[in-house]
């Protein structure tokens, strides 16, 4: 086991993170996940023009710490420094790696997209909505993407469609957490298979440990 460093993370990797909350088991059940074990949101890593090192870029309402880019705590897309949000993390932690180095134009082009969605806000109905959650089959949601307000996958698939390393004509309002991670490392194979960046705070903490 080893620390975790900054080097370890690469733009459009994607984190993983599976809450101990009562908030994470019920995004789990309802995107048919396990819960404490499949993630219950997901984020993305980039590079902002106004930093020299990879952030994690995410839609959430529940982190209250200041985004690192707009200096304040909001709920919406936002951006953050990745070690310090995962060690103060409740939960499993997984590092999803891409399995191809972007190039530098992809990488330019990743951050102007997450550039140009930061401060949007959260899409609740969105996220309850999403085709593959039990709701989402009730009600029929998901079926357009409407990018002026995101959920934590649906910035995740947008900007791997806006690099081209997702299906254009996959939804990205269609899919959970628990379905983008699937299909990224199984169907698409765009990402490794994860690697546990953390487990519950009190069992190991800022230790990586491979799982591959």
């Amino acid at each position: 086991m080893g620390k975790i460093l900054w080097g370890d993370f690469k733009p459009m990797d994607i984190i993983g993170f599976s809450s101990c909350s009562g908030h994470g088991v019920g995004i789990n059940l309802f995107s048919l996940g396990i819960p404490f074990y499949h993630c219950s949101h997901v984020a993305v890593v980039a590079f902002h023009p106004d930093h020299p090192w990879p952030l994690l870029c995410e839609s959430t309402t529940l982190y209250h710490e200041p985004c690192v880019v707009q200096g304040k705590v909001l709920d919406g897309v936002q951006w953050h420094k990745i070690i310090p949000r995962i060690a103060s993390y409740r939960g499993m932690v997984y590092h999803y790696r891409l399995r191809e180095k972007l190039s530098p134009s992809a990488e330019s082009q990743l951050s102007q997209f997450l550039v140009s969605i930061t401060g949007r806000e959260y899409d609740t109905w969105g996220a309850l909505g999403a085709r593959n959650t039990l709701l989402g089959a009730l009600v029929r949601r998901g079926h357009k993407t409407d990018l002026s307000s995101l959920f934590c996958s649906e910035v995740v698939m947008s900007a791997g469609q806006k690099i081209g390393i997702y299906p254009k004509h996959a939804l990205s309002s269609g899919y959970s957490p628990n379905q983008v991670i699937r299909r990224s490392v199984c169907e698409w194979r765009t990402h490794h298979r994860a690697r546990w960046v953390k487990r519950y705070p009190c069992v190991w903490n800022r230790h990586i440990k491979s799982v591959n």
